[in-house]
């Protein structure tokens, strides 16, 4: 279950995967899950859903001029949800 003290860090770790690391209401910090591959440098950024919790929204770039959305509909499956844009 997700309440208020729940709390998702997204990072990109050297090898250029998007990561999640989660804490609980409890303040257990899970293993960190590696999601997709993303460009060199990429950066994320990561939203969650109002009043539709734990629905999480995350966009990156995983290819050269493009953003991609992944995210979590139950707070632990990932998945993209939409096709990649175009930047330009």
């Amino acid at each position: 279950m997700y309440g208020k003290h729940s709390h998702r860090v997204f990072t990109v770790n050297r090898d250029n995967k998007l990561c999640v690391t989660e804490a609980n209401d409890g303040g257990v910090w899970s293993a960190t899950q590696q999601l997709v591959v993303t460009i060199p440098s990429s950066s994320a950024a990561a939203t969650a859903l109002a009043a539709q919790a734990p629905q999480v929204r995350v966009y990156l770039q995983i290819a050269a001029g493009q953003i991609c959305e992944w995210g979590t509909n139950d707070g632990m499956n990932y998945q993209q949800f939409q096709n990649p844009l175009p930047t330009n």
